[in-house]
């Protein structure tokens, strides 16, 4: 099989556990990586082991040695550099939130349609053998029917109040932070596209919401609450109750393990591998080497539900705030 060339836009924090996916993964290979500063590039590069750095993201989406780039620039960024890629021609693996609005979403994967390239967003939860062991579990109803979910998910401490992660403009905040994590987690698992939802936040100073909590109801019968904060620390813990037992899983868009409780007894599920990234890269590269547009798992329409779900509730909060208009 042909090995599948990454190239590298950003050198956030996020890109070197990718990088190790891709060293991981059976066929992909990192061959290049962009910054807006060269020096960062080299720098990146030189700690990655990468050959090529380029100081200017459009120089390397003309490097005929990258078949697919992934993207871990700033969430307003990510549109517009998407966009630059499929133009180019080349694959694209977008990091969450994928964009910024639906219409941006739905463009994109217009775009990626014309120009016959591949596009996914970037959400290893779906790939992960925890995740799958559990949604065979919850429709073979092992434990019985599932009524309840209850998630706590955190990142606190991590950035400063000036950092573009506080800025309403450049879409930080933590809904659009993380409730993909949420939402095409359920999806996937229960295999809805849509639920019932309503959320909550508390603002930073700088306006973005720094906690925020959402309660969905799906088909009708299974409560959902998922609690996301930028400010404080939880237990991160994803727990399912059903009729004779519950689920847990801590880390759980990581995870590794769950612990099963039923009739008094606990049972420990465990999948270990080196870097969790290796199962979601895996899945890109057959999908690039069987010449497929969109993932079947990790699909457009469970990206543009959740686009248009994020929005939604951001308007609901932050009526003042204009998104330009960048679509083409």
């Amino acid at each position: 099989m042909k090995k599948i060339r990454y190239g590298i836009c950003s050198t956030a924090s996020i890109v070197g556990r990718f990088i190790q996916g891709i060293h991981n993964s059976e066929y992909g290979e990192v061959v290049a990586i962009s910054s807006r500063s060269i020096h960062k590039a080299q720098q990146a590069a030189r700690q990655y082991k990468i050959d090529k750095a380029y100081g200017d993201y459009k120089e390397m989406l003309q490097d005929p040695d990258v078949d697919v780039v992934y993207i871990a620039t700033p969430n307003a960024n990510h549109y517009q550099d998407a966009l630059l890629a499929i133009l180019a021609n080349k694959h694209v693996v977008l990091e969450k939130p994928f964009v910024l609005t639906k219409q941006q979403a739905q463009q994109l994967f217009i775009e990626a349609q014309n120009h016959r390239v591949f596009l996914m967003e970037a959400q290893k939860i779906v790939f992960l053998p925890i995740t799958n062991h559990l949604k065979k579990l919850i429709q073979e109803k092992a434990l019985g029917d599932l009524h309840y979910v209850n998630m706590t998910s955190s990142f606190p401490n991590r950035f400063d109040y000036d950092h573009w992660m506080y800025s309403l403009q450049y879409g930080g905040g933590a809904l659009y932070g993380s409730t993909a994590y949420t939402t095409e987690y359920l999806m996937h698992l229960l295999n809805v596209l849509t639920m019932e939802y309503q959320a909550v936040q508390v603002k930073a100073p700088t306006g973005v919401d720094e906690f925020c909590q959402l309660q969905m109801v799906i088909d009708h019968q299974v409560v959902v609450s998922s609690c996301i904060s930028m400010n404080v620390a939880t237990k991160n813990v994803a727990t399912f109750y059903f009729d004779e037992g519950y689920i847990e899983i801590e880390n759980y868009w990581k995870a590794r393990k769950m612990k099963i409780v039923q009739d008094g007894t606990e049972q420990i599920i465990e999948y270990p591998c080196e870097c969790e990234f290796v199962y979601e890269v895996n899945h890109v590269n057959e999908c690039i080497q069987q010449g497929l547009l969109t993932s079947p798992m990790m699909t457009k329409e469970m990206t543009i539900q959740t686009m248009d779900m994020v929005e939604s509730i951001f308007r609901s909060w932050n009526p003042e705030v204009i998104r330009e208009k960048e679509c083409v």
